[in-house]
């Protein structure tokens, strides 16, 4: 029981707040326009997902946050262009735990704590816990957890949807159509992004609005969901295709 009642807390943790937020954001890339938050799928579809390449380069992401009766403030997220990685926050380099974050953390992906977790991006020190296993009180257990969520929503919104039909839907029904969903629901797809890239590939099946990227062209983006399923299809037919084992296949559950 303790267990269910601790998941809960962690999975809702991010909302307490969130309603209370008044600040507007908006998102831009290098050289790019200014998208609204209202517009986050046509930025991480139209500006994002095209710099997935061969090239081992850092885009950078600005965010911009206005709230009433303060300065804008600007958050950037440095990206790897070739595999389309969360690397940097403010040009700081992340741990290489906070980026692979807690998989196993619940995460409940929806506007109000994607709002939440920008409005908390300029507080945080990501450099506190640079060395895994570094934490000592129950706060710094808390702090840290508080990081990988902040990063596990920022890596949702601004890596999985463009390598991702299925996150991109999520997206559209979560930032524009009010509903809920669990980061989990995604687990299949996210351990298998090389796989499933692989797949589509060998079954000469890419399409000509997927872009390539990788170091040698082996990453799709995205991946779609006639992709995903047909992936699936082989995997659970015995088809020898490379899959992850630290993940099935569950659905996609929104509540709208």
């Amino acid at each position: 029981m303790l267990k269910r009642i601790m998941a809960v807390v962690f999975a809702l943790g991010m909302s307490a707040t969130a309603s209370a937020n008044t600040c507007h954001y908006d998102f831009t890339a290098e050289g790019g326009e200014a998208y609204s938050l209202d517009h986050i799928v046509a930025f991480v579809t139209g500006e994002i997902r095209p710099r997935l390449g061969n090239d081992n380069t850092i885009l950078d992401v600005h965010i911009t946050e206005r709230c009433p009766g303060k300065q804008p403030v600007v958050n950037t997220l440095g990206m790897n262009t070739k595999n389309l990685y969360l690397l940097t926050i403010n040009k700081l380099p992340l741990p290489d735990h906070i980026v692979r974050y807690n998989n196993r953390l619940p995460l409940t992906l929806n506007k109000a704590n994607f709002e939440h977790s920008l409005s908390l991006i300029a507080d945080q020190d990501f450099l506190k816990f640079y060395a895994e296993g570094v934490t000592r009180t129950y706060q710094d257990v808390e702090e840290e957890i508080q990081q990988q969520k902040i990063l596990k929503m920022l890596a949702f919104v601004f890596a999985e949807a463009p390598r991702f039909e299925s996150a991109e839907v999520a997206l559209k029904k979560t930032m524009a159509g009010n509903c809920s969903i669990s980061w989990h629901d995604f687990d299949f797809a996210l351990h298998n992004w090389s796989n499933m890239s692989r797949f589509v590939i060998d079954t000469e099946t890419v399409g000509k609005k997927q872009y390539r990227g990788g170091g040698a062209d082996q990453l799709l983006a995205p991946v779609t969901l006639k992709q995903e399923v047909a992936f699936l299809k082989a995997i659970k037919a015995g088809e020898d295709y490379r899959f992850s084992h630290n993940a099935v296949f569950g659905q996609y559950d929104y509540e709208c």
